[in-house]
């Protein structure tokens, strides 16, 4: 008896358009432009949180003479006009997190 209400609920959805019930493996689904930029608007955003996770991570010498060795080891400008020690550190923590 349940089966059949089963059955009978399924086939009204189907009827309706609700549910989607194919035998066939090579159906394509088509995503409308919306879609695909809601898509691609998703995945820049998670490749930016991903690439902020990996910066917030990488470890980095509290001394600015540290700061500017490492940053000299990478060939980098050891100090941009109008930076200063935090800023530099978060420079070198993101020159870091680019090689990785």
């Amino acid at each position: 008896m349940a089966e059949q209400r089963f059955k009978e609920a399924l086939e009204a959805a189907r009827r309706k358009g609700h549910v989607n019930i194919t035998d066939s493996i090579d159906q394509v689904l088509i995503h409308s432009k919306g879609a695909v930029d809601a898509q691609q608007q998703h995945e820049k955003l998670l490749r930016h949180l991903q690439t902020k996770q990996l910066t917030q991570s990488i470890r980095v010498p509290t001394s600015d003479t540290d700061v500017k060795l490492r940053l000299r080891h990478l060939q980098e400008p050891i100090v941009v006009f109008g930076e200063d020690a935090p800023a530099r550190r978060d420079r070198l923590r993101q020159l870091l997190a680019n090689m990785a």
